[in-house]
């Protein structure tokens, strides 16, 4: 009995962990719209349920754009309504709960943070810090959103802000500057409530951030990280393990992406590493400490490349965007199963774009593996079931 809890558990590890092997090739999968020209996509979960923006109305006065939830790995799209015309999805947790904005006045034009019910059920007011205008860009598992809100409604001063669980109240985490009229945003939020985001500093710079728990305590990274106080630097992403992924300025005109190491200390400089020094810009990571990273590859020319087990991979030179049809494509999130969501470009020239789901395909000695591991629980399965 000890022999067979044993290979049942074995094959079972050996079963789960096969995909992670190796990618022999990629999927596309074309995400339509919801009846208009354009779709975008912004982020997707684990199961493959995208979330973005898609015109429904064609052009003209009548033109409107909604949220949207599909569901898993991309297969149809639902439209999540808006309170006043015009609504966008930013993020979407492995429970189906959407967030973003959506117009809430058609005269003053004022948007408003949103979070929904389970699998986009619902669309829900989250409301201000006490200015007219808040928007949500990013949630974790249990509901804690996060984003940006004016504070008042005599002037546009926005701040990070956390809520608790189920997007349930609206707390302000203040700006890394003792003055008043200083800036914050909060882009991520992990499953352990740390935040991320950038926040002005009292000289007047924009500097990363990081948050401990339940977004208590705003760090500047970028000075934990050694990085130059008299620059820029945003936090855009941040994993389970509190990996995070951002860029900062060394010079004016050039940025570098980064990735850190857990609970943000330490820090890969991705251009000097990878790229010669060339400009680029990290803006999405996944558990395994795969990022997304988009670099100038020539003068205003720029491709996005997956950081994956110490290498580079140019997404834009894979053959299925070659035969896609798109004329030009952008790349926007990536889940821990490795699948990326983006939006692609038919006419330079006009409004026509298509959200997409790029999924990795297992390598074919991966697909054996996975396959033995399967079968070897099959047969320890009957063995028992015959008494044996």
């Amino acid at each position: 009995m000890k022999f067979k809890r044993t290979a049942i558990v074995f094959a079972a590890i050996y079963a789960i962990s096969a995909p992670a092997l190796g990618y022999a090739d990629w999927s596309l999968t074309k995400l339509g719209t919801l009846g208009g020209a354009s779709s975008f996509a912004s982020a997707l979960n684990d199961v493959g349920q995208v979330v973005g923006a898609s015109e429904f109305v064609p052009g003209g006065k009548d033109r409107a754009a909604h949220a949207y939830i599909t569901g898993s790995d991309g297969i149809g799209m639902t439209d999540l309504g808006a309170i006043r015309r015009f609504s966008f999805a930013q993020d979407i947790n492995e429970t189906g709960q959407v967030v973003g904005a959506t117009t809430v006045d058609r005269v003053t034009g004022f948007e408003h943070a949103f979070i929904t019910g389970l699998n986009g059920a619902g669309l829900i007011d989250l409301g201000t810090l006490g200015g007219g205008n808040s928007r949500a860009l990013g949630i974790n598992d249990s509901g804690q959103v996060v984003g940006r809100s004016e504070i008042t409604l005599a002037n546009n001063t926005s701040h990070a802000f956390v809520t608790g669980a189920n997007g349930a109240g609206m707390t302000d985490l203040g700006t890394l500057s003792t003055l008043t009229g200083r800036f914050s945003e909060a882009n991520a939020i992990n499953n352990s409530g740390q935040v991320v985001g950038w926040s002005h500093t009292d000289e007047g710079y924009s500097h990363a951030f990081i948050t401990g728990p339940n977004g208590v305590g705003m760090t500047d990274l970028a000075l934990s990280l050694g990085l130059v106080s008299e620059s820029n630097s945003i936090a855009y992403d941040i994993n389970n393990s509190g990996q995070v992924v951002g860029s900062f300025n060394v010079s004016p005109t050039l940025t570098h992406g980064f990735v850190t190491g857990p609970d943000g200390v330490g820090m890969i400089d991705l251009s000097t590493t990878f790229f010669d020094g060339k400009g680029s810009n990290a803006f999405s990571i996944n558990d395994a400490g795969e990022v997304l990273v988009s670099v100038e590859v020539n003068s205003n020319t720029f491709d996005t490349f997956l950081y994956r087990d110490g290498k580079m991979i140019n997404l834009d030179l894979l053959d299925v965007f070659v035969t896609s049809g798109y004329k030009a494509f952008g790349f926007s999130d990536l889940n821990n199963n490795g699948q990326i969501v983006g939006t692609g470009v038919y006419n330079l020239f006009s409004p026509s774009s298509e959200a997409f789901l790029l999924s990795p395909v297992p390598e074919p000695e991966t697909y054996a593996m996975l396959l033995a591991g399967l079968g070897l629980i099959g047969f320890m399965v009957r063995r028992r079931a015959a008494g044996m």
